[in-house]
C-alpha cells in the first residue's frame, strides 16, 4: 500500500475520523475527501506525506487547528479545506501562503501573514510572530535577489570571455580550404581536430540519415560527440556570418543540445560537432508516451524556447521546431537541436513550434516579442 499514489473517496457520505494510518502512505500524491461527514482534526502524520500534491477536505465536519506539518511539505501545490470547522491560524509556509479566500470560507481560521484575505490573528505573540516572519521573509528575498545579482554579472563576464577559436585547414586532395571553429572553451574540444571529425563518417558510427543531413556518433578522448553531415546543398553554411556561429554556439541551456564546434569548407559544405545526448528522436517515441510523460516533455521544451526567445542578445534569429528535432533522454527530459537547416530568417527574433507533439504534424505557431 505504500507505493499507492491516489486516494478519491469523495461524496460517499463516510463518517468518522481520518485515520492516523494514511500518514504511511509515503508515496501518495493526490487525497481527495470531499463531501463527507469525517469529523475530529487532521491527522498530524498528514506531514509524512512528502510526495502529496493536492489536498482536498472541504465540506465535512472537521474541527482542530491545522498541522504546521502540513505547511512543509514542499511538493504540496493545491489545498482546498472549505466548509469545515476549523479553527486557529493557517500554517504561514507551503501551499498555505498562495491559498485562494475559496479554499478556506467557512472555517473560523486567521491568518498571520495577511496574504489570504483572513482577519489577523490576535495577540502580541501573533503580532510578533508577524513581525519575525515579515522580517525573515525580507531578508531572505533580499539575499536570492543579491545572488541573482552576482550570478548574472558572472553570466555577462563570461559571454564577454568567451572567444571563439577558428583552424584554417588546406587540403591538397580535394583543392579545399576548411576552417574548423570550436565554440566549447573546455581543454578537451579545443584539440580536436579536422580529420578527428572526418573520421566519425562510418557506417558502424551512423545515428540517423535523411535527405538533409546524416549524423554519426564519435569519440574524442573518451568523450562521446555527434557530427551532422550538412547535404542539402542548397544550405551553403559559409553564407552565416561569424556572428551567426558566436551566437548558437554561445547558447547554453539544458534543454538544448550544445553546439560544439562547425567544419565548413570553401565550398559551402561542412559539418556540425554537437554534445552527445542519449535518448531517442521525440518523432519516434511520441507515440508510446503517456499523457504525464508528454506533458513533462512539452514543458522542457518550452523552458527551452523561453530561454532562446527571451535572452538578451543583439542578434535575431528565427528557428523551426519540430518533433524529430527534439531528443528526449531517460528521464523524458527533451533537448532541442539547434540547426542552420531549421533556420528561416536571422533578422526577428522569434520561433516556430508545432502546437502539438505529434508526427506529421504540418501546423506552426509563431512566437514573436
Amino acid at each position: 500500500m505504500t507505493s499507492l499514489r491516489w486516494i478519491y473517496l469523495g461524496y460517499n457520505n463516510l463518517s468518522g475520523e481520518i485515520p492516523e494510518e494514511i500518514g504511511n502512505l509515503t508515496s501518495l500524491e493526490h487525497l481527495d475527501l470531499v463531501y463527507n461527514n469525517l469529523t475530529g482534526g487532521i491527522p498530524p502524520s498528514l506531514g509524512n506525506l512528502t510526495h502529496l500534491r493536492q489536498l482536498d477536505l472541504s465540506e465535512n465536519k472537521l474541527s482542530g487547528e491545522i498541522p504546521n506539518g502540513l505547511g512543509e511539505i514542499e511538493s504540496l501545490v493545491q489545498v482546498n479545506i472549505s466548509h469545515n470547522h476549523f479553527r486557529g491560524s493557517l500554517p504561514a509556509t507551503g501551499a498555505f501562503l498562495a491559498l485562494n479566500a475559496t479554499a478556506i470560507a467557512g472555517n473560523n481560521l486567521c491568518d498571520l501573514t495577511t496574504s489570504t484575505g483572513l482577519p489577523p490573528c490576535g495577540g502580541a505573540n501573533a503580532k510578533r510572530s508577524l513581525i519575525w516572519h515579515n522580517y525573515l521573509v525580507a531578508c531572505i528575498l533580499g539575499t536570492l535577489a543579491f545572488i541573482a545579482l552576482i550570478a548574472y554579472a558572472v553570466i555577462l563576464m563570461n559571454r564577454g570571455r568567451m572567444s571563439m577559436e577558428m583552424k584554417k585547414v588546406e587540403n591538397l586532395e580535394d583543392g579545399l580550404t576548411w576552417e574548423l571553429r570550436i565554440f566549447d572553451s573546455g581543454k578537451v574540444w579545443r584539440s580536436i581536430s579536422m580529420d578527428e571529425i572526418l573520421g566519425c563518417r562510418k557506417d558502424e558510427n551512423l545515428i540517423s540519415k535523411t535527405g538533409d543531413s546524416v549524423s554519426y556518433r564519435g569519440d574524442f578522448s573518451g568523450t562521446l560527440f555527434v557530427v551532422k553531415e550538412i547535404r542539402r546543398e542548397m544550405v551553403m553554411m559559409s553564407s552565416f556570418p561569424a556572428s551567426f556561429w558566436t551566437e548558437i554556439g554561445g547558447i547554453q541551456h539544458p534543454n538544448v543540445v550544445k553546439l560544439i564546434g562547425v567544419l565548413q569548407s570553401s565550398k559551402g559544405l561542412g559539418f556540425l560537432v554537437y554534445e552527445h545526448v542519449e535518448g531517442r528522436k521525440l518523432i519516434e517515441v511520441v507515440r508510446s508516451l503517456s499523457w504525464e510523460r508528454r506533458k513533462r516533455v512539452a514543458i522542457g521544451v518550452a523552458k527551452a524556447l523561453r530561454f532562446l526567445h527571451g535572452r538578451r542578445s543583439a542578434s535575431r534569429l528565427v528557428g523551426c521546431v519540430s518533433p524529430d528535432k527534439v531528443i528526449v533522454d531517460g528521464r523524458d527530459e527533451p533537448h532541442l537541436e539547434l540547426s542552420p537547416l531549421d533556420l528561416v530568417g536571422y533578422e526577428t527574433k522569434g520561433f516556430v513550434s508545432s502546437p502539438h507533439f505529434g508526427p506529421g504534424n504540418n501546423l506552426h505557431v509563431y512566437i514573436y516579442p
